[in-house]
């Protein structure tokens, strides 16, 4: 009993320091934590939805990474492809622009 006691009067004690540093009547200070309540309430609820996107943006793009792998691997046996078609033709320019280079010395 003198716990619960001890605490009521903090409690009232906390109340009262805030209604005099803030200078608010007991129903402004009422007023005002009704509406942080509500505040934090909605800005509670829009960071779950914007969690919620995010989790789902997060889900499609890991989806989309496996597209992105196969396209890569594509790409890269098409340049190679490329590449073997013409190395003869390069080969064939870095002789004559060595022989060009051996000629002007």
């Amino acid at each position: 009993m003198k716990f619960l006691t001890k605490v009521s009067l903090a409690a009232v004690a906390g109340a009262g320091y805030y209604l005099f540093k803030t200078k608010q009547t007991p129903t402004e200070a009422l007023t005002n934590i009704k509406a942080e309540i509500n505040h934090k309430k909605v800005a509670l609820q829009e960071f779950k939805e914007a969690r919620q996107k995010l989790n789902e943006s997060l889900a499609n793009f890991k989806s989309e990474m496996g597209t992105v792998d196969v396209v890569s691997n594509q790409f890269q046996r098409e340049l190679d492809e490329f590449m073997f078609i013409i190395q003869p033709h390069i080969d064939e320019l870095n002789k004559y622009i060595d022989k060009l280079n051996n000629q002007t010395r």
